[in-house]
C-alpha cells in the first residue's frame, strides 16, 4: 500500500468513526445525513423533507425530561445500529470495507453514546439542560456533515 493510500484509508476510517460519533449523540443525523448527500450538488426536497423528518422529533424529544437515556438497552442498540448503518453506506459510496467501517460506525456510536450522556451529566450542573442539548445537536450535526460531505473525496 503507498502513502497515498494509506492516508486514504485512514481518512475513511476518520469519516467512519465520525458518522458513528455523530449517531451516538443523535441516532438519526446518519440516516439523515445519507439521504442529503444521496445525488451529488444540492439535496432534493423530497431528500431534505425526509432527513428534516428524521432528525427533528429526535432533537426535540431530546430536550424533555421524561425521554429515557440514551445508555437504555434499546436506546443504546439503535445508536449503534445507526452507527454501523451510517458508516456502511458511506463505505458503499467510498468503494471501501463494508464490515470494517460498521464496525468503526458502531463504535463510533458507544464513544458518542457514553460521551455524550457524560457531556450532559457534568453540563448540567454548569448550564440549563436545553443549552447543553442544543450544543451537543450542533456537535452532531456538524460530524455528520463533514463525514458525509468530505467522504469520497479522502
Amino acid at each position: 500500500m503507498n502513502a497515498v493510500d494509506s492516508r486514504t484509508v485512514r481518512m475513511q476510517a476518520l469519516h467512519f468513526a465520525a458518522i458513528g460519533l455523530a449517531c451516538g449523540l443523535r441516532s438519526t443525523v446518519g440516516p439523515a445525513g445519507a439521504l442529503l448527500t444521496r445525488s451529488r450538488g444540492k439535496p432534493t426536497f423530497g431528500n431534505a423533507a425526509a432527513a428534516a423528518a428524521l432528525v427533528v422529533p429526535e432533537f426535540i424529544a431530546d430536550k424533555l425530561p421524561q425521554t429515557p437515556s440514551r445508555l437504555s438497552p434499546p436506546g443504546l442498540a439503535v445508536r449503534l445500529a445507526a452507527g454501523g448503518t451510517g458508516a456502511f453506506v458511506l463505505a458503499k459510496r467510498e468503494r471501501a470495507g463494508r464490515a470494517s467501517a460498521a464496525v468503526t460506525g458502531a463504535l463510533g456510536a458507544a464513544a458518542g453514546s457514553f460521551g455524550g450522556y457524560r457531556w450532559r451529566q457534568w453540563a448540567g450542573g454548569h448550564m440549563p439542560d436545553w443549552q447543553a442539548a442544543l450544543a451537543e445537536d450542533a456537535i452532531a450535526l456538524s460530524l455528520a456533515i463533514a463525514a458525509f460531505r468530505d467522504g469520497g473525496r479522502s
